[in-house]
């Protein structure tokens, strides 16, 4: 029914809309596949469900780790008390790891490493971090506009907790299969959508196919990999006060170009093939040149300014 309802633009002829691999053909290739048993689930969980959730990913140490880094940085840079509540906790700061070794301990996590390559078959690149001292807050939305690559949705957000996530503490959310309905592929080129009705689109749609909308509640060190196209958010906070501190890192293949949600919603928009950013080496891996660290307040309608 969605489907039908499409008044298409023309194509954007330089936008590739191919999807990875593994979410091709009802997922018979990944099904057919010799992967490795950790990576082969995982991946047929994203194709399925939209998640798939590394448990006891991260050791409590490195997590520990990134706070103290967080923590150090706040006191070195007098910006953040801007950023902080009545209960000394911080809203987000994007790019911790360009400072913090342990950050990108887990941004280069040797599980998340081997699922995120085999989905994009070639190594990726970090796009950026954002560390959350309590819970966002945001609506329910897609990332699709804010990490628009070419191709459309070669594209992963992978979440840890750094602390056992409790009630109240304003959860991450999300609409188990929701990568499901309302298609990116469909909505790019609809001549309706824009940055005013995509996310209430998206979310009319999920609440339409009646799926089910989860609230996270992880230990601490367990890694959450979600598919590009699923709906998330952050609860209301019931319990002001109350951490809930977590990181979350962004990734796309290496090669690959990436805008923002400028682009996306500019049906005119030209677009590349090939990388449009410069990078940093960090050994074996490579991220996005982000300058520096930088807070942002925690909104509820979206931070499309953040990269």
């Amino acid at each position: 029914m969605f489907r039908k309802l499409i008044r298409r633009l023309s194509d954007r002829r330089d936008l590739s809309l191919d999807k990875m691999w593994f979410l091709q053909d009802g997922g018979a290739r990944l099904a057919e596949s010799r992967l490795d048993t950790l990576v082969k689930k995982s991946l047929e969980e994203l194709g399925t469900n939209g998640i798939t959730v590394l448990r006891s990913n991260v050791p409590p140490e490195i997590c520990d780790d990134v706070v103290r880094d967080f923590r150090n940085y706040c006191k070195g840079h007098p910006e953040s008390e801007n950023f902080k509540d009545q209960h000394s906790l911080y809203e987000r700061l994007a790019s911790l790891h360009l400072i913090s070794e342990a950050a990108r301990r887990i941004a280069f996590n040797p599980s998340v490493a081997k699922i995120l390559e085999a989905a994009f078959q070639k190594p990726f690149v970090v796009v950026g971090s954002l560390y959350f001292d309590k819970g966002s807050t945001q609506s329910i939305h897609r990332d699709t506009p804010a990490f628009f690559t070419n191709p459309l949705n070669h594209y992963f957000g992978v979440w840890t907790a750094l602390e056992d996530i409790a009630p109240g503490t304003g959860p991450l959310v999300y609409y188990l299969k929701g990568h499901t309905v309302a298609p990116d592929e469909d909505l790019i080129r609809n001549a309706s959508i824009n940055s005013q009705n995509y996310f209430k689109v998206v979310v009319d749609e999920c609440r339409r196919s009646g799926l089910e909308l989860v609230e996270y509640y992880p230990k601490k060190g367990d890694t959450l990999i979600w598919h590009p196209a699923l709906p998330h958010g952050g609860a209301p906070i019931q319990k002001p006060g109350v951490s809930r501190r977590s990181i979350v890192f962004h990734y796309i293949p290496r090669g690959v170009s990436i805008y923002g949600a400028n682009v996306f919603f500019d049906k005119q928009a030209n677009l590349r093939d090939t990388a449009n950013y410069k990078t940093i080496r960090y050994e074996n891996y490579e991220a996005i040149d982000q300058g520096q660290p930088r807070f942002f307040h925690n909104r509820y309608e979206g931070n499309f300014d953040e990269f």
